[in-house]
């Protein structure tokens, strides 16, 4: 193709509105998970050494378009599943969606995705990856989603109690209606309290933390393309209409390094503070230089209970943790470690995973 094509070609292809998300930038995790999960745009060319069916283009071409793929991609608000039904060339993306499960080291089928997957973290996404059939724009998925919903039943679906008489079109302009009040300011939680068709509605319907492909794939779909504080429009499922509002998390591990004059001492612990915030200057110089996360939890925390777990705390919802590690935990992005932060039980340095 001649430039004045090729730049034509290039300047057809739409780029998502919006600032690009420092989030979504490529970041090596401190520590490394037993899997990871992933969701891919595939961009073939004709002479690829297998190519997808129809493929047209050349090469040249088509790492083009996967760059401007990743440029939107990467724009904040961006939406992964759209740019899959706009642009990849998967032959399997009409049942997956361009998703490639849950999968340790060594199951990918293709090794320079593999690779890509676990050079990043949740929610981040790839440069062009290089593939027997074209070029990989890969996201490496959340495993994990925190969750409220409000349930519009109808008569019959699934689990709908005797008492619900709407009809399938009743309940969706009711969902909406309620969609629209708590839009306007409405306490969700009390309208959960009031309205929801769920047994959850006695939590004021706080569903907790779920792990994907643990609900329907609609629920599924809505939830995990939902930023904390969203909320979904109406979702279809076979127990009605919900209304899913995402709520925030985090999954962190810690190092804590404690000293005998902190308020809430670990028994045992005789070095001093000067002594402690030295060291765990050494620690945190040792992470940022490359060392394990987890082996140094598991040699240095006097959290024992963490540290034996190379300093994993899990997914917690705010108000787990004390003040000072919360608002530090929450100021940082997932795959960021933290600065020293200084509790009532010492000293510690916090990464935080989603």
């Amino acid at each position: 193709m001649k430039l004045h094509a090729l730049l034509a070609l290039l300047a057809a292809i739409p780029i998502a509105a919006g600032e690009p998300d420092p989030a979504r930038i490529p970041r090596k995790p401190f520590y490394e998970p037993p899997w990871v999960e992933g969701q891919i745009v595939l961009v073939g060319y004709k002479d690829a050494p297998k190519p997808v069916p129809g493929a047209t283009r050349s090469k040249e071409e088509a790492l083009a378009l996967a760059r401007k793929v990743v440029e939107e991609a990467r724009a904040k608000g961006a939406r992964f599943d759209d740019l899959v039904r706009t642009y990849s060339e998967d032959p399997f993306k009409t049942t997956s969606l361009g998703k490639l499960g849950s999968l340790p080291r060594g199951a990918f089928p293709v090794r320079s995705v593999e690779e890509a997957l676990y050079a990043m973290g949740e929610g981040q996404v790839s440069d062009p990856v290089e593939t027997p059939s074209g070029y990989v724009v890969a996201m490496r998925l959340a495993y994990r989603a925190c969750a409220s919903h409000i349930v519009v039943a109808w008569s019959g679906c699934r689990g709908a109690s005797k008492g619900v008489t709407r009809t399938r079109d009743e309940a969706l302009r009711r969902a909406q209606e309620l969609r629209k009040r708590i839009g306007e300011g409405e306490d969700f939680a009390k309208v959960a309290r009031e309205c929801s068709d769920d047994p959850s509605a006695l939590y004021a319907g706080h569903l907790g933390l779920l792990k994907r492909g643990t609900m329907t794939d609609a629920f599924d779909a809505a939830v995990f393309a939902l930023a904390p504080g969203e909320l979904s429009e109406p979702v279809e499922t076979e127990a009605g209409y919900h209304l899913i509002l995402s709520r925030k998390f985090a999954d962190a591990s810690h190092i804590l390094i404690g000293f005998k004059e902190a308020p809430n001492a670990v028994p045992g612990v005789t070095r001093t503070r000067a002594e402690a915030l030295a060291l765990a200057g050494q620690v945190l110089a040792r992470i940022q230089a490359g060392e394990s996360f987890g082996k140094l939890a598991m040699e240095l925390s006097d959290d024992q209970l963490s540290g034996r777990q190379g300093g994993q705390l899990g997914p917690q919802e705010p108000g787990q943790y004390v003040k000072e590690f919360e608002e530090a935990l929450y100021q940082i992005r997932p795959g960021e470690i933290s600065a020293i932060v200084e509790s009532p039980f010492g000293f510690h340095i916090i990464v935080r995973w989603s």
